[in-house]
Formats: C-alpha cells, structure tokens, sequence
C-alpha cells in the first residue's frame, strides 16, 4: 500500500519538493500564456497596454449635413463651419417640400420659410434652383450660450421664380447680396434660426 499523509500533518520532504513541482509547472505555464498574448498583440500592432483600452471618444466619423438635416456637428464656430452650416441649410431649403421644413429649420427661418411656400402655392408659382454661399464671416459667437452671428453673401442667381405658365418671374442675371444669419447650438449641432439683412447688401 502507498503511504498517505494524515490531513492536518505537517508534510514530508518528499511531499513537500513535489508541491513545489507542481507550483513550477503552473508558473511556467501562466508565464508561457501571456507570452503568447502579448506576442499576439504586438504581431497585431496593438501596444499591449492599450488592448482592452475603450476606444477615444469622438473617433466616430463626423456626420456630413444632408438634405433631411442640414445641421453641423457643434464645434467652436469658425469661418468654415459657419460656412458649411449656411451652404448645408440652403441646399436642404431648395430640395425640401414645405412638409419637411420643421426638419430642417426652427424658429424666426421656419416660419419665414412656411410663409414663402404659402405665398407660392397662393399664386400658383414655383421655384427652382438653389442659393450657393460665396463666402462667410462669424461676426459673433458665444460658446456658453451657443449663439452666434454670421454674415454670408449668398448668390442667388441660379434660383427662378416661374409663373404657372412657367415663366420666369424674378430677372435673369447676377444677385448677391449680404445676409446676417442668426445660428444656435441645438441637440448637438449648430442650426440657423433667424435672416436678417445689413443696411448695405452689396457683396
């Protein structure tokens, strides 16, 4: 019969040099493990303390406006954002129906926005082609508040007014002219609300 230690017994040499065996093997085993992750890792190009890291907020790619919501992303207001929020809601403007406009605008411009198609369907006319923006400049932003004033110049000679004959009712030719543009930081981006003009609209 093969002897057994008592339980409770202090353990022999013997017992006691194949525990320390075991607890080698198991050392060397947990070690080879984490050599072949962090060897994984490296091959992968990932630094090993970075592995379970969460990824960097922000680093979702940045909606581009469309024609259903023209709205920027809300950064600090510069020349370019202002410029890209103004050019995005004109062109939502110019391919929206009427029924759409609450998606795109809110407040003063929706309602100036509603009172224009009215004035069209009462007559019977229609309207073509979109205003593009030919430069713009922040002339007031607030990052507390998330308001801001912008002058644009819009050029809108590609926009016709047409009859119910179709004719065309505005004249044909250039036309610029300065717009002051009222914006506001709303559910995470920024958004026109208001147009107004400057008392000199040459551009």
């Amino acid at each position: 019969m093969t002897p057994h230690d008592p339980v409770g017994a202090v353990p022999t040499l013997h017992t006691r040099d194949r525990g320390l065996t075991r607890a080698l093997w198991v050392t060397l085993v947990v070690a080879l493990g984490l050599l072949t992750v962090a060897v994984a890792l490296s091959a992968a190009g990932m630094p090993i303390d970075e592995a379970d890291a969460p990824a960097p907020v922000g680093a979702a790619t940045t909606p581009t406006p469309t024609a259903t919501d023209p709205a920027v992303p809300a950064t600090t207001l510069t020349d370019t954002v202002a410029d890209t929020t103004v050019a995005g809601f004109l062109t939502a403007v110019a391919t929206a129906t009427p029924a759409d406009f609450p998606k795109i605008a809110s407040g003063a411009i929706l309602e100036e926005l509603q009172n224009d198609a009215q004035e069209l369907e009462a007559n019977g006319w229609s309207r073509t082609g979109a205003a593009i923006v030919d430069g713009v400049t922040v002339l007031e932003s607030d990052d507390t508040t998330g308001t801001a004033t912008i002058e644009a110049c819009v050029d809108s000679t590609a926009v016709a007014t047409l009859d119910q004959n179709g004719d065309r009712l505005n004249p044909a030719g250039t036309a610029r002219a300065l717009n002051l543009y009222s914006l506001a930081r709303t559910d995470g981006a920024w958004r026109v609300v208001s147009r107004t003009f400057p008392d000199d609209t040459a551009c």
